[in-house]
């Protein structure tokens, strides 16, 4: 009889002790096939012991097939337990798996649950939007894109780079270009030319939307009481900006105003 029938057999006796000690020992002489190691977590669970378990969930849940179910109970328990980072790691390794799979309601659930957690993080959604649109669904891209934009208000520099994004892929949406302008406004708000280089820039009619926001981050650099550095003045203080004829007022120690 060799292993796999040995094991079945002890399993259909319900003889869950047994089960997990001699699943445990070919596992410990080296026997990690994917069957061993789900007797092991099935006399766990049986026995109701999740804390030795975990260990074992985490390697079926890294393996490539039918991991899912393993991944979200390692979320539920990382949730139960507070382990925020774990949560959030499993999350993700959920999503991937899903998007794998095509299946993109459950993308679009987990990646809402990441959202209303205020888990998800600027490089991972960008990471998911780059996958989906090698998928072909760059639609469903843009929307994920514009519900995780909704949590950001708050937070203008990520906004502006997830907003940057998305105008990559609507240049055109004239809405979201008035909020891209906001965005600027709440992340340089105490800059006194703002408004002025939000103007030149012309982010709201401007041809070609990413080069006006790339002209106003050159722009804004130059905020008075900002420091620029010359070659052979050294290091100034910008006192005013004049746009209107394209000049820089500073005053350098060796050469003022």
């Amino acid at each position: 009889m060799n292993y796999k029938e040995h094991l079945k057999q002890l399993k259909d006796r319900e003889d869950w002790g047994e089960l997990l000690s001699e699943s445990l020992s070919l596992y410990e002489n080296g026997n990690d096939d994917r069957y061993v190691i789900r007797m092991i977590v099935h006399a766990y669970e049986e026995l109701d012991n999740e804390k030795d378990v975990i260990p074992f969930w985490e390697i079926l849940a890294r393996e490539e097939h039918h991991s899912e179910e393993f991944s979200k109970k390692l979320i539920e328990y990382h949730k139960r337990k507070g382990n925020k980072d774990a949560w959030l790691s499993w999350s993700q390794k959920l999503l991937n798996q899903a998007l794998r799979r095509k299946e993109y309601g459950f993308v679009e659930d987990i990646w809402m649950q990441l959202v209303e957690a205020k888990k998800l993080e600027n490089a991972f959604a960008l990471e998911i939007t780059e996958r989906l649109l090698t998928q072909e669904q760059s639609e469903r891209a843009y929307t994920l894109l514009d519900l995780y934009l909704l949590s950001l208000e708050d937070n203008p520099p990520e906004a502006l780079s997830i907003a940057k994004r998305m105008l990559a892929m609507d240049p055109e949406n004239m809405s979201l270009r008035k909020r891209t302008e906001g965005f600027y406004r709440n992340a340089y708000g105490t800059c006194t030319e703002t408004e002025h280089f939000l103007e030149k820039a012309n982010i709201r009619k401007s041809a070609n939307v990413l080069h006006a926001m790339d002209y106003f981050e050159q722009l804004v650099q130059f905020c008075p009481g900002s420091y620029v550095s010359h070659k052979s003045w050294g290091i100034g203080k910008v006192r005013s900006v004049d746009l209107l004829f394209g000049k820089l007022f500073v005053d350098f120690p060796t050469n003022p105003n």
